[in-house]
């Protein structure tokens, strides 16, 4: 914590910092983890209040406008991710990312069919979205695929997203 606390000092910020986390009941543990993260940064010299609101004022005429909030975003492929929250034209913008580079890669990505080069790609705009994008992500919640003996077909999936990908075709009862 001592080298967060130099970092904010040469920010400007000699006496910590002071900032509101705007959180909701979303999906499961994001009120908590919001409670816990409030703890982790105040050793850092971050201060932060929480606001807790209902999901229906969190996504209201104020979503896309908070300074700092939570979110919950599911499983999805990083490309169509991308095109949904970070770039200038997704509809979800929620960090009003806009970095020439990344946009620049985003759209070589789209066009990119050999997969290995892609995933090189896809790898740098990762590392950007590590180093400088605006979203903190905390934790991946974990899925379990939750089915009867009898159900066939169900697959872990490697992305985390639930049964097979929701690949419901692929399902039989033995």
């Amino acid at each position: 914590m001592p080298q967060a606390k130099h970092l904010l000092k040469k920010a400007g910020f000699d006496h910590g910092l002071n900032v509101t986390l705007v959180t909701s009941a979303i999906a499961e543990g994001t009120v908590d983890a919001a409670e816990i993260f409030q703890q982790q940064a105040k050793a850092g010299g971050v201060n932060i209040s929480l606001k807790e609101v209902t999901s229906t004022e969190l996504y209201g005429p104020e979503y896309l406008k908070w300074t700092f909030a939570q979110d919950f975003w599911l499983f999805y492929y990083y490309f169509p991710m991308v095109g949904l929250g970070l770039l200038p034209s997704s509809p979800y913008n929620e960090c009003h990312w806009d970095d020439p580079h990344y946009n620049a890669l985003y759209n070589e990505g789209l066009k990119t069919v050999d997969a290995a080069k892609r995933a090189d790609i896809a790898h740098e705009m990762q590392m950007i979205d590590y180093e400088s994008g605006g979203y903190i992500i905390a934790y991946f919640p974990g899925v379990i695929d939750g089915v009867a003996k009898n159900v066939k077909g169900v697959v872990p999936s490697k992305t985390g997203i639930p049964l097979t990908n929701f690949a419901f075709k692929s399902f039989w009862f033995d």
